[in-house]
């Protein structure tokens, strides 16, 4: 029979060796890191992204991603890996939907979205491998000034109806039976409360249903003035980024590799408006259009923008 001081000898040399390992992981990023970034500086921003991209975290070399509208619609926030003249640089930018300008923010998330007063909400997932992990900031729109606000685990993007001071996020274990749940913060009273178990989800624009991801990966609406649930996407794939429409009578959501879905919540009818992928989208807050990610991979995407019946299709970022 083994020794207590055997084993204990053996754990600490485990632990010691973990140590070592990331130590060595995050040299090797680092370097890799800064050496990357000193091969972009002197280049036009690309058509695509270089092929020696490193191999971890689908965010490195990610271009455009996590769109969301400024309240009275005339900016957008958005997670880019690239500055206006090419060199890398993630960030959070700022742009308008004509694309007249690329505003590096300096605030380090990939998911965003916009209080009342035009106060952003801005959290880093846990994938980007260079930002800090699972944290959620308060920032001005231009980045002039950042709070970190004090939310246990941010897992998953950030929403809000730009209605009240409030908005919901993803975070971990709701209860025993949920890896990930959903909760509402009030910026108020500095507390968050859980509404269910989930992936990802966001309020409508009456503040009086949620639409969210469960598993598995099927779209869901919860009604929180009776905790009702309806099904609203199949169960034969996954279903992502469901986002509503601006006045409610519409859910959108992505097929996997099949396209984008509109599913209307007075008919419960839903058709399929494209036949490529999407990833995360987000609607006008004062037009019938719906702007989205779109590219040949995650590693190489653009934000574009449509109609609500699928037309007048046009890209956004470059």
């Amino acid at each position: 029979m083994p020794s207590a001081a055997g084993a204990s000898d053996r754990s600490l040399f485990t632990q010691w060796r973990r140590t070592c390992i990331y130590l060595i992981y995050s040299l090797a990023i680092l370097f890799i890191a800064c050496d990357r970034e000193q091969s972009t500086s002197s280049v036009g921003l690309p058509d695509r992204v270089p092929d020696d991209r490193p191999p971890w975290g689908i965010f490195y070399s990610t271009t455009d991603w996590g769109p969301a509208f400024s309240n009275d619609g005339s900016r957008f926030s958005y997670f880019s890996a690239y500055d206006s003249i090419g060199n890398f640089s993630p960030s959070t930018y700022l742009s308008d939907t004509s694309f007249t300008y690329k505003h590096r923010t300096g605030i380090p998330g990939v998911s965003s979205t916009w209080l009342p007063g035009d106060s952003l909400i801005v959290t880093n997932t846990g994938i980007y491998p260079f930002f800090p992990q699972f944290t959620t900031y308060l920032a001005s729109p231009g980045g002039e000034s950042i709070r970190v606000l004090d939310i246990e685990t941010t897992v998953g993007g950030v929403w809000s109806n730009g209605k009240d001071n409030s908005f919901i996020y993803t975070g971990g274990f709701i209860d025993s039976s949920y890896a990930t749940g959903i909760f509402r913060y009030d910026m108020e009273t500095g507390q968050s409360e859980p509404i269910v178990g989930g992936m990802s989800g966001q309020p409508s624009p009456d503040g009086q249903r949620v639409v969210l991801n469960n598993l598995p990966y099927s779209i869901w609406v919860k009604d929180l003035t009776d905790s009702s649930f309806i099904r609203i996407s199949g169960i034969d794939k996954p279903y992502h980024f469901p986002v509503w429409s601006r006045d409610g009578r519409y859910v959108f959501f992505g097929h996997h590799g099949s396209g984008i879905a509109r599913y209307d919540m007075e008919t419960g009818r839903e058709i399929l408006l494209t036949d490529w992928g999407a990833g995360p989208m987000v609607a006008h807050p004062h037009v019938d259009r719906l702007m989205f990610m779109r590219g040949d991979s995650l590693e190489d995407s653009r934000l574009w923008m449509m109609d609500y019946d699928g037309r007048n299709q046009r890209q956004v970022t470059f």
